[in-house]
């Protein structure tokens, strides 16, 4: 299904639609119609301006008119034409745009970088390996005017890092940078995709987070920190170990802030609707959860695989509107007493964004563990 752009004659601004229909391999048939759509990024056709020979297209079509069939209606809007930007392509945000490519989840992509010259060498790289993949993908590399009409912006980038300085101090002054970064290019940013969806990747994840938010007059729900959605998955593949069950099938979250701070919400981890705080090797699993990362970064100085994988399945969720819930970071206005704050907690997300916030039960010590992690965010939050 392919819409060929807003229709000169309608005041509406409603877009035209080519629907294409086959009948197993005879002969196409082509109908047009006019296709309103609305702000969710779904579109509805009349099925009685169009001639379907396959009952079961038509049948689709009239499912979608009554708001039956929301995978179909999805389906009328080209999402193969969806364009996703990456501010800073460092080994995160390579790792981004190879996970993006291989998925084949946009048409255009396009790599900004302090240093063109990086974007220029990773946007041919990856044009290389499109090759191999499904579908055909432009890759750029290009500066800020060029992300413009961008469905996602993910912002990977971040200050250098002085590796002969104290860590506490390094730390300290990345933050302080990483905050103005953020601050200089998100009214930009979203002067040219005022539409999009922003996924922050940028360490301290949860109070870049919030600095984006801040800098971008946009509704909270359209931005979107990383979060504690990989340190969930490391989480749920030791459980799977210890358990001998699918990650897939276990229930399990790391909850509050990507950080020192996380905490395992054991009282909503279940797999099979059996519940796991009762096994005491639990606790023990957790704790190797939050040294793993420590661990690979110790080795190679950075961790850009996960995270990676992690970012293209909020971007995919983002993009087909698939209504996943995932552990990202989000504004925080009330939950357990937490006001004015970025933490993960599990949300829904959809082509808006976060679509819905969800509101998990939490026992006492969780709940203080929560607002530790709001009090360790806030205070990164003040050094900005």
């Amino acid at each position: 299904m392919i819409g060929d752009g807003p229709n000169p004659n309608n005041s509406n601004g409603q877009s035209r639609v080519a629907i294409r229909c086959w009948r197993g391999s005879s002969a196409q048939q082509e109908r047009e119609g006019w296709a309103n759509f609305g702000s969710c990024g779904c579109a509805v056709v009349s099925s009685k301006t169009l001639g379907f020979t396959s009952q079961a297209c038509q049948a689709a079509l009239v499912a979608t008119e009554k708001g039956s069939d929301p995978f179909f209606g999805r389906l009328v809007k080209d999402e193969g034409a969806m364009k996703v930007s990456i501010v800073g392509v460092g080994h995160v945000g390579a790792a981004i745009a190879f996970a993006i490519v291989t998925k084949g989840l946009c048409q255009d992509l396009v790599l900004v970088n302090r240093t063109r010259r990086k974007a220029e060498g990773e946007a041919a790289d990856l044009q290389h390996a499109a090759a191999f993949g499904s579908r055909a993908m432009r890759i750029s590399a290009g500066e800020i005017s060029e992300t413009a009409g961008s469905d996602v912006v993910v912002l990977a980038m971040s200050a250098p890092r002085d590796r002969t300085a104290v860590a506490g101090a390094a730390r300290k002054a990345q933050v302080h940078e990483n905050c103005v970064l953020v601050r200089q290019l998100m009214p930009d940013l979203v002067q040219a995709s005022p539409n999009a969806v922003f996924l922050v990747v940028t360490n301290p994840v949860d109070a870049m987070t919030y600095v984006a938010w801040k800098s971008s007059g946009l509704p909270s729900g359209r931005i979107i920190g990383s979060g504690t959605l990989i340190d969930s998955a490391r989480f749920r593949a030791y459980l799977s170990e210890h358990m001998h069950v699918h990650p897939d099938d276990i229930r399990a979250y790391v909850l509050g802030e990507h950080g020192d701070t996380q905490f395992p919400a054991l009282s909503v981890a279940a797999t099979g609707g059996e519940r796991l705080d009762r096994d005491p090797v639990i606790h023990r699993l957790f704790e190797r959860t939050v040294a793993s990362a420590h661990e690979v970064f110790a080795i190679k100085g950075y961790t850009n695989y996960a995270i990676g994988l992690a970012s293209a399945m909020i971007i995919e969720s983002i993009l087909l509107d698939s209504h996943r819930t995932l552990p990202v970071s989000t504004l925080i206005q009330g939950f357990q007493g937490v006001e004015d704050v970025c933490l993960s907690i599990p949300v829904v997300i959809g082509r808006a964004g976060v679509v819905r916030a969800l509101v998990p039960y939490f026992s006492a010590s969780e709940i203080a563990s929560f607002k530790a992690c709001a009090a360790s965010v806030k205070e990164v939050i003040d050094q900005c």
